[in-house]
């Protein structure tokens, strides 16, 4: 189980969810081009805001305590939110409210869920992270679809 957590959390992350919101995106239709771009730009500038929230929260990694065993390499950027957490939970939202068909919602949410879990169990993140995370990228999703997909 150790190595499938430890491949799903270095698989997923910023350019893996700028590459999976394109690709979606692009499915939506030509006549939507303009509106993928923006979206993606939203996205970007949301995933930035998570990374300043960061900052400012400043909360310490639960793997910077000595002895705690770590899959992957301990990260030198604070905890909370969990990017990875924020980045796939905004995607899920924007995907789910964008197409709205329950195999897609499913899958998105799942994939997120997966994702999630995968932080805390290599060691990187506590549940408290990922929780913020999801809940902060299901807003910012949500604020994307609202103020431009509508």
């Amino acid at each position: 189980m150790e190595i499938i957590w430890s491949n799903l959390t270095r698989l997923t992350g910023f350019p893996a969810e700028i590459l999976v919101l394109a690709l979606v995106l692009i499915a939506t239709g030509k006549k939507n081009w303009r509106r993928a771009i923006i979206t993606i730009l939203a996205f970007i500038l949301f995933r930035l805001a998570g990374e300043i929230i960061k900052e400012a929260v400043a909360s310490p990694r639960i793997c910077w305590r000595e002895g705690v065993k770590t899959l992957i390499p301990c990260p030198d950027s604070f905890a909370f939110p969990s990017g990875h957490a924020l980045g796939s939970a905004m995607i899920a939202s924007i995907v789910s409210l964008i197409y709205r068909r329950k195999l897609i919602l499913i899958s998105a949410w799942a994939i997120t869920f997966l994702i999630a879990v995968s932080r805390v169990a290599v060691g990187v993140h506590s549940p408290i992270d990922v929780v913020g995370g999801m809940i902060m990228g299901i807003a910012f999703g949500f604020a994307i679809w609202k103020f431009y997909w509508i």
